[in-house]
């Protein structure tokens, strides 16, 4: 099972996704869906978990610079 970079982001900083999705200003069945890969996230959507989160929006989408190794 591959864990989604989004996830793994969250993991890696301890956070919570009710407390992520609340930070991100986004409904936690959206943010689950997104992690999940059920959805995808809108730009603005993606830049304010980022923001959340504390790293760019090219670590969310490639894992580069966020410690996952990818």
């Amino acid at each position: 099972m591959r864990i989604s970079l989004l996830k793994q982001c969250r993991f890696e900083r301890g956070v919570l996704q009710m407390v992520l999705a609340r930070r991100a200003d986004i409904a936690w069945g959206r943010l689950s869906a997104i992690e999940n890969g059920h959805a995808e996230a809108q730009p603005e959507e993606l830049q304010r978990i980022a923001a959340a989160l504390q790293v760019s929006v090219k670590t969310l989408l490639t894992g580069y610079g966020s410690g996952t190794g990818s």
